[in-house]
């Protein structure tokens, strides 16, 4: 479990300094997990907020709705 605990905190100081400096290295980061990272924050993604934006226009109906569907 030392393992668990020790990559918690590196991923988190890790994203602690991405949050306060863009050109952080993220040393031990997963790649895809790092792009992720910058690219919410490129995009302006508070990373302590969740938006939704809802549409009330959406055509549920349409053929292109139901295509997406589950």
């Amino acid at each position: 479990m030392g393992d668990l605990a020790d990559r918690r905190v590196l991923l988190t100081s890790a994203r602690a300094e991405l949050l306060e400096r863009a050109d952080a290295e993220l040393r031990g980061v997963p790649g895809h997990v790092a792009a992720s990272w910058r690219r919410s924050a490129a995009g302006g993604v508070h990373p302590s907020v969740v938006t939704t934006e809802y549409h009330p226009d959406l055509d549920f109906g349409s053929r292109s709705s139901a295509a997406h569907g589950p």
